[in-house]
């Protein structure tokens, strides 16, 4: 936009409106003087705007100079004039400078509502909630910290002092003693876990999943089975997944299949991948035939194992065991799988382990969960794994919304929170779970009580 010299700008807009155009950025301040000192000036000469910007100074009048209208002379504008051109000047870089501005704001990265409060950001994943959105609640170690259980990233997390090597089918059948005595016993001990108590966290996702009209999910990627112990009741035999076992049953692995074999799978078209049909065909089909359920359908429980009472003393989690007591705290033999007699590991995913590899993991439901929510929500995750990428991936695919409850502010490889940009579109909800969970479960239940769902 420029100023023309009788108070009128070249992009037809009144001098007061230009005023208001002007003043309504705070940078162009000096501009706004300038032209009201000017435009005050030609109004004190007399000069009607139109006549002057349609006519020029083509009147010629008696006693006055050969280029002046209606007794007014150039010299009587050169101040006037001088003062327009600053706000000229001043008004084409003020321009430069919104257009870059504005060319700059359109290819940056989309930021959502960067400066909603925390009360705010759970107002609007209520609203989801109880209006029956499908929601999907992707929950990691994060989530059970405060029931004293470790973390497995970060400083005191479990992989900066174990190597991750050690979780593998590999290192277990290469020696199933040393498994057990060296990395499962020590950091996953079955009798410290049956102490841990599921904390507010998990008895507000268990109210939340109840709520009237919530189509609530969950995936965790925990093996404690808090999820299932919480004293509120809900159904999360058809509601949850442990996607990553469960700490207390065990299963049976074929002597030589390691599981990393190509992943190649002739149905590419599905939105979500987490594992192979192939595979999971295959090992149907194997299991089947060789008639062991435990190396593909099922778990086995420990009264089911065939190993020692020592043993089965040991890998028991809960309180009440039917075993006596046993201050020992190694095997002196692995435990064995009933039907096949091999050396059994936990109902874990281990880390040479897909998805796929065992029914437990529900893989293709998790698929389907995923492919067809409206809001994925994170709990607690470090995104670290498979099922986070693949879900962040999915959300950046389809602009599906995510939540992200996280103590930890930082955005990166190394932090808990995500960057919201113009092909994610993320909340990140940053404090302790145990309090923004509660929280959360507190909004929607003042939603339902005041009927708005």
């Amino acid at each position: 936009m420029e100023v023309g010299r009788m108070g009128v700008c070249k992009a037809g807009v009144r001098r007061n409106d230009c005023s208001k155009k002007v003043k309504r950025d705070g940078s162009c301040a000096k501009l706004a003087v300038l032209v009201d000192d000017a435009n005050d000036g030609h109004d004190r000469a007399g000069i009607n705007a139109h006549q002057r910007a349609q006519k020029g100074r083509r009147g010629k009048r008696r006693g006055f100079g050969k280029n002046c209208m209606h007794g007014n002379t150039d010299d009587d504008y050169e101040g006037d004039d001088e003062t327009l051109e600053k706000a000229n000047a001043l008004t084409r870089r003020v321009s430069s400078d919104s257009s870059q501005s504005s060319q700059s704001f359109q290819s940056s990265p989309k930021r959502r509502r960067r400066g909603r409060s925390v009360r705010h950001k759970l107002e609007s994943l209520a609203h989801q909630i109880c209006s029956g959105k499908r929601v999907v609640l992707l929950t990691g170690a994060g989530l059970s910290v405060n029931s004293g259980i470790r973390p497995f990233r970060g400083k005191e997390g479990l992989w900066s002092q174990v190597v991750w090597s050690s979780a593998t089918r590999e290192a277990f059948r290469a020696d199933p003693l040393a498994f057990y005595n060296d990395f499962w016993l020590p950091h996953f001990p079955p009798k410290k876990y049956s102490a841990y108590q599921p904390n507010a966290a998990h008895e507000a996702i268990s109210k939340i999943a109840t709520l009237p009209r919530a189509d609530v999910t969950v995936i965790t990627q925990n093996i404690d089975g808090l999820h299932s112990a919480t004293r509120h009741p809900w159904p999360h035999a058809s509601k949850l997944i442990e996607a990553h076992g469960r700490l207390g049953l065990y299963k049976c692995i074929p002597e030589s299949d390691s599981d990393t074999d190509d992943d190649s799978d002739e149905e590419e078209h599905r939105p979500v991948k987490l594992g192979s049909l192939r595979k999971t065909r295959h090992k149907a089909a194997s299991s089947s035939k060789h008639a062991c359920d435990y190396e593909f359908n099922a778990s086995i429980n420990v009264t089911s194992l065939l190993a020692s009472e020592k043993t089965k003393r040991l890998l028991n989690p809960t309180t009440k065991s039917p075993f006596a007591p046993c201050s020992s705290t190694s095997l002196s033999s692995p435990p064995l799988c009933p039907h096949c007699l091999r050396p059994a590991p936990p109902q874990a995913l281990l880390f040479d382990e897909g998805y796929h590899s065992h029914s437990h993991y529900q893989f293709q439901k998790m698929e389907s969960w995923i492919s067809n929510a409206d809001i994925l929500v994170f709990v607690g995750t470090s995104f670290a794994v498979a099922i986070t990428d693949v879900a962040l991936e999915h959300a950046r695919n389809h602009q599906i919304p995510v939540y992200n409850f996280n103590i930890d502010s930082k955005v990166g490889h190394t932090g808990g929170s995500l960057e919201c940009n113009s092909r994610l579109d993320v909340e990140n909800i940053i404090g302790d779970v145990s309090d923004t969970l509660p929280r959360l479960w507190t909004v929607c239940d003042d939603f339902i009580l005041k009927k708005r769902y």
